[in-house]
């Protein structure tokens, strides 16, 4: 069941890998740097399509075929550093996305960036695009905060006191879908980014929106 949301919701929850850019070659070439570190083979990029919004840690655990926390920690690290040097910033913005969010920032709404990716790597991408001053807050991984998306919204509504039926989360994967509706949240999943609309439907969403225009007009 879809939960209820305020007409015009003022408090927006944006995903940022898929959702608002397309980070897919840095990313791509950084976990197949980890793989082959650890011995692995490169990896297609099809099937590390699927890495793009979860948590590095499960991604790995994945991609290995291992719960070893050693190994994981070790791929995890190795691809952090790859990323921090510069592949962070092969990533291109959706078209509409600056618009969007000038537009939304104009007439009040309250923008906030909630995503799996370090936090410190998505200010330095939402800076180099010149983005972050639309933004409230960005939360991410950290020394204190898991990826999991459960938890990021948590904070982010704990941080800001933010009323439920005001509040929406944007995302293109099923975990931003779930992390919204465990923390009664709505939420709207966006096709333009990397979750199928079959996963996106199977997590339940309040809505499914297929453009940026789209969603543009809805909000």
């Amino acid at each position: 069941m879809s939960l209820a949301l305020a007409s015009s919701p003022s408090h927006l929850l944006f995903d940022l890998d898929g959702t608002l850019s397309d980070p897919r070659p840095g990313i791509f070439s950084c976990f197949n740097r980890a793989l082959i570190a650890l011995g692995r083979s490169a990896v297609d990029h099809h099937e590390l399509t699927a890495c793009i919004g979860p948590p590095l840690e499960a991604c790995f655990s994945h991609l290995l075929g291992s719960e070893d926390a050693q190994q994981i920690s070790l791929a995890v690290q190795t691809f952090r550093d790859c990323y921090s040097n510069g592949n962070l910033f092969k990533n291109i913005l959706h078209p509409g996305v600056i618009p969007l969010l000038q537009s939304l920032h104009d007439r009040g709404r309250t923008l906030f960036v909630v995503t799996a990716k370090k936090e410190e790597f998505a200010r330095r991408i939402l800076h180099h695009f010149h983005i972050d001053t639309f933004f409230t807050d960005i939360i991410g991984a950290g020394d204190k905060q898991s990826g999991d998306k459960e938890g990021l919204i948590a904070e982010i509504i704990r941080r800001h006191n933010l009323p439920a039926a005001a509040t929406i989360m944007i995302g293109d994967r099923n975990h931003d879908i779930i992390g919204a509706r465990a923390n009664g949240i709505a939420s709207y999943g966006v096709l333009w980014g990397f979750g199928s609309r079959r996963e996106l439907t199977e997590a339940g969403p309040t809505k499914i929106i297929a453009t940026l225009a789209e969603l543009h007009t809805l909000l």
